[in-house]
């Protein structure tokens, strides 16, 4: 949600002071997927790692 929530509000924030329409979308576009790479990323094991100690 933080991710979202961030980009969002970059790029509600780039809207409204450059006057555009496509930063919104974009800022939740991006915010969404970087949070999706983080979640992978920290979840994502191959079954021949050793678990770490």
């Amino acid at each position: 949600m933080s991710g979202l929530i961030v980009y969002g509000g970059l790029g509600w924030l780039g809207d409204r002071f450059l006057g555009t329409a496509f930063l919104l979308p974009l800022g939740l576009i991006v915010g969404m997927l970087l949070a999706l790479y983080v979640i992978i990323r920290r979840y994502h094991h191959d079954p021949g790692d050793q678990p770490k100690k």
